[in-house]
């Protein structure tokens, strides 16, 4: 933050150099004030403000670029939203945050992971369960030994 300020901004999940904010329950990604964002070190310099979504009071999507602006406080770390496919107004969300952000450098290392794209790479009883308690489904229920190759293909996501 500005003024040698410390903020604690939560995510969900680190995974090496991965920030992960996983939406599954939850209904929004937040609004605030515009002078809450502006507080951070680096707003200026990773997004144009006017592209931001909001209005003229207030920033939406503010959970998002707090979390984006955590993962390039350094150079090396990257930003991942997981959410639900059905939730297109989160998503939609999301694009406009990311399209606010400056440099196509730092815009690559922020990805976007449905949790149906995850569960592909999933056990089939965590599949199912997910499956059951959230209606979140793969395109289609593999068997278990199909999901090797994902799984494969999602670990390589989280390490590079």
């Amino acid at each position: 933050m500005t003024n040698d300020r410390v903020d604690c901004t939560e995510v969900d999940l680190r995974a090496g150099d991965l920030l992960i904010e996983a939406k599954l329950t939850e209904s929004d990604f937040q609004t605030a004030r515009w002078e809450l964002p502006q507080r951070y070190r680096d707003f200026d310099v990773v997004f144009n403000s006017d592209l931001l979504p909001g209005d003229a009071d207030r920033v939406h999507g503010y959970q998002l670029v707090r979390g984006i602006l955590a993962a390039f406080a350094d150079e090396t770390s990257r930003y991942c939203l997981l959410c639900d496919e059905r939730r297109r107004d989160l998503i939609d969300l999301w694009f406009k945050v990311l399209s606010a952000v400056r440099r196509y450098d730092q815009r690559w290392r922020c990805i976007l992971v449905t949790w149906q794209e995850l569960s592909e790479t999933l056990p089939m009883p965590l599949r199912t369960w997910l499956q059951q308690k959230y209606g979140i489904a793969s395109s289609t229920l593999e068997p278990e030994s199909d999901s090797i190759g994902r799984s494969i293909e999602l670990e390589n996501l989280i390490r590079y």
